[in-house]
């Protein structure tokens, strides 16, 4: 029996001595890297977003009024456009109004949105002197011995100790680094608040993005072969005009990818991850305030506050 419980008291002992050390940033983590000069050479080109996921995400995060009405826009523009490719049929339209900058005006409301969904869909993010990711933990990150691994959220504790490059990458990831995660009481209620804080986006709304875990898996929602549908169209009736698309909405004209969005991210049923616009950045009690208004009575767990 002594002996037991001599191993029991040194396993103890070697267990708090190898846990989790204090230095080791909790997950999710940034991974900064920084770039020398490069003299007289080119600049490396930003990756690419993937539209197709960015799409997946926009769409999972408009409500389905929203999605309604983009479908009428394109289905309008592209009726407009082709009726001006049509030597026997009018423009439906205001003729002192070009359709194509018609039916941009009336998505602008989503473009921060797109914009997030956009940013989020990176794999690096990259600026001069700078490249940024994210990893579950500094361990699947595979850190580099040029690269820093720091904590992605902000923890004012800590904060002071970091290199300076972390800031400017949070700020390079806003997308992510601003992001918040809140806990609702079952799936129910959070499908509820989803669709509060959804019905805002476009409007004087601080919030871009509202998802859950089945978003991230890149389900696609209910009317995805409409939308495609009627993307397809506008985008022949643009390509016949040679119009070219400012916004890289070509993922919504394609059949939706599988896999899924954010593999460093791990989501319950019942919690979602909500990503401010740009323009909030910086602004985390408004953030907050505007979270805690849609969730009402309900109580919501900050998993990471903003």
């Amino acid at each position: 029996m002594g002996r037991l419980a001599s191993f029991v008291i040194a396993a103890a002992a070697l267990a708090a001595v190898s846990g989790t050390r204090a230095d080791v940033p909790q997950a999710p983590v940034l991974i900064v890297r920084t770039i020398p000069a490069a003299g007289g050479a080119k600049a490396p080109a930003n990756p690419r977003p993937d539209d197709d996921t960015a799409t997946a995400l926009l769409l999972a995060s408009l409500s389905p009024e929203k999605r309604a009405h983009l479908v009428e826009q394109m289905a309008y523009t592209a009726a407009r456009l082709e009726g001006r490719l049509s030597p026997v049929v009018e423009d439906l339209g205001d003729d002192a109004v070009e359709p194509i900058a018609e039916f941009r005006h009336d998505i602008a409301g989503i473009v921060p949105s797109l914009n997030a969904a956009q940013s989020l869909s990176l794999r690096e993010w990259r600026m001069p002197g700078l490249a940024a990711r994210v990893a579950a933990s500094c361990a699947e990150g595979t850190v580099a011995p040029d690269e820093i691994c720091s904590p992605l959220w902000r923890d004012g504790a800590r904060d002071g100790e970091l290199p300076k490059v972390v800031a400017r990458a949070r700020l390079l990831t806003w997308a992510v680094s601003q992001s918040v995660v809140v806990d609702l009481e079952s799936v129910e209620v959070t499908e509820h608040m989803a669709g509060a804080l959804r019905a805002k986006i476009g409007t004087s709304s601080l919030i871009a993005l509202v998802l859950s875990t089945d978003d991230l898996a890149l389900r696609p929602t209910p009317d995805r072969e409409e939308i495609r549908a009627s993307a397809v169209r506008l985008g022949r009736a643009m390509a016949a005009s040679h119009i070219e698309e400012e916004h890289h909405l070509e993922g919504i004209g394609r059949t939706a990818p599988r896999g899924r969005a954010l593999a460093w991210l791990s989501l319950t049923p019942s919690q979602l991850f909500v990503v401010p616009r740009l323009s909030a950045f910086g602004r985390p009690r408004e953030i907050e305030a505007e979270i805690e208004s849609a969730a009402g009575a309900t109580r919501a767990r900050w998993v990471r506050r903003p």
